[in-house]
């Protein structure tokens, strides 16, 4: 129930950004947004095999925490695609390049964007292509994936064993414990640290181990001093 939520505060915050919400700087900004989502798709066969390298590309090698086509795709593909086309034919984009015909027609219009369960768009193919299989990926329990594939979801995944909101406790194969930690920058607090001396003791009860691990970039960092500060006082 919350992605149309989500989309629809994403198109919105593309259409303040591309149109300007009545400031001057909004030109400006919408076509280097523009300009960036344009070169994309233009290029994309000559950069990438498929959508899916390129937003890859922009995690791993710029930082974004979504890359160009991720975004796009998010906010509305057909809506964004829709505005700077018209910005194009305005002349008020750093480049008049047209989008590629396969950007408004085709399987592209049709599912809503260039990531699909079934693959990403592949330019020079003109089919979804499915992500390679390496080997590598069969040690990865929830290897790398882009909005709108579908992959599963390390935070709803396995059975939950509990759950008191700072910390996750769940399995995935009921042999070894998995805590989550889901506090804000994962900060130990006094109740995460109770949380995990609870994981503990009932993994060494009743599993073979016990993994502290959560699928967000940061492991830890380190004492809520906030939470601690009472016991300081």
């Amino acid at each position: 129930a919350a992605l149309p939520v989500r989309v629809s505060m994403l198109t919105a915050y593309c259409r303040k950004l591309c149109r300007g919400g009545g400031r001057p700087q909004g030109p400006f900004r919408g076509a280097i947004l523009g300009d960036g989502w344009r070169d994309g798709a233009a290029k994309r066969a000559d950069m990438a095999e498929s959508a899916r390298g390129m937003d890859f590309a922009m995690r791993w090698g710029v930082g974004m925490k979504q890359g160009p086509f991720e975004h796009w795709e998010e906010a509305g593909w057909a809506q964004v695609a829709k505005w700077v086309q018209e910005d194009s034919d305005a002349g008020k984009a750093l480049s008049t390049a047209p989008l590629p015909k396969w950007v408004f027609e085709g399987p592209v219009a049709q599912a809503g964007g260039v990531h699909t369960p079934e693959g990403s768009w592949s330019a020079s193919q003109s089919k979804f292509v499915p992500q390679r299989k390496l080997p590598v990926h069969d040690r990865q329990l929830f290897p790398e994936s882009v909005l709108g594939a579908n992959a599963a979801d390390a935070n709803t995944a396995g059975t939950t064993i509990s759950d008191e909101g700072d910390v996750r406790v769940w399995t995935l194969d009921g042999e070894v414990l998995i805590a989550s930690i889901q506090s804000k920058m994962h900060a130990i607090s006094p109740d995460v640290a109770e949380a995990l001396g609870a994981a503990v003791d009932l993994a060494e009860a009743e599993y073979k181990g016990l993994v502290i691990w959560s699928p967000d970039e940061v492991f830890s960092v380190g004492a809520d001093l906030q939470a601690m500060l009472p016991a300081f006082v």
